[in-house]
């Protein structure tokens, strides 16, 4: 199970606006690639990376995001979709 933290959520949310306000059809393709990002990440989530102690981290190809999740012992926590500008490991203290 994945479960999103708040923040995660407004992001991804902003993100996808973003390029709503610019092509449909270019957010339909984030959106799209966002979600086979999701199950990769549910379906082998020990296949990513590690970014700093537990916490691991999915590229989006194709668009200047990470996102950053970590294991728990009951489910999967995405802690934020990052973009790539953006300062390094701001999301460092979400839970």
């Amino acid at each position: 199970m994945i479960r999103f933290s708040s923040e995660a959520a407004s992001e991804l949310e902003d993100a996808i606006d973003w390029y709503l306000s610019r092509s449909i059809r270019v957010a339909g393709r984030f959106h799209q690639t966002f979600s086979s990002v999701l199950l990769n990440i549910e379906a082998d989530p020990d296949r990513f990376a590690r970014i700093h102690l537990d916490f691991q981290f999915a590229r989006i190809i194709g668009f200047p995001f990470i996102c950053i999740f970590r294991k728990k012992p009951d489910h999967l926590q995405i802690l934020a979709i990052a973009h790539t500008s953006r300062k390094e490991r701001y999301w460092i203290d979400r839970e």
